[in-house]
């Protein structure tokens, strides 16, 4: 699960140190990558390009959730 935390959603390069925002962030970030592959978004990258370019998708798949 780091890998593609790390990969698709580049987790190593936060530098957060505050409290426990770190690990927030890592629970939002497994959120985001059960929310991807449970609605058939396979290829994490492809997927944070595709509700990068049109986030009202992405809005419309955490609502339907």
């Amino acid at each position: 699960m780091h890998y593609r935390r790390d990969n698709a959603l580049q987790e190593d390069a936060t530098r957060v140190t505050v409290g426990h925002t770190g690990h927030n962030l890592a629970i939002f970030s497994n959120l985001v990558i059960a929310l991807r592959l449970s609605n058939g978004y396979g290829n994490l990258a492809k997927a944070c390009r595709l509700f990068d370019a049109k986030p009202d998708k992405a809005l419309d798949h955490i609502l339907d959730a």
